[in-house]
């Protein structure tokens, strides 16, 4: 998977790099595509390689999981 042009400017959010102390920067950025009964999330180098998938059932407890996804 692959961010195109257009998918960057129709709003992509855009994060300063994190800095792991290995003198370079990475940045990964989450996309979050909402369907009705789920939620499919993607991460992405700043190449556009997918580095993770992962998809998540709607429930009382979505946003918890997604968040906890996004941390690791």
């Amino acid at each position: 998977m692959t961010i195109d042009a257009e998918t960057s400017r129709r709003g992509a959010h855009r994060t300063p790099p994190i800095s792991f102390g290995l003198g370079k920067a990475h940045v990964i950025t989450i996309g979050i595509r909402p369907y009705p009964s789920s939620r499919t999330a993607v991460a992405v180098d700043a190449a556009g390689r997918q580095l993770a998938q992962r998809r998540f059932v709607v429930n009382a407890g979505t946003v918890r999981q997604l968040m906890r996804w996004c941390e690791r």
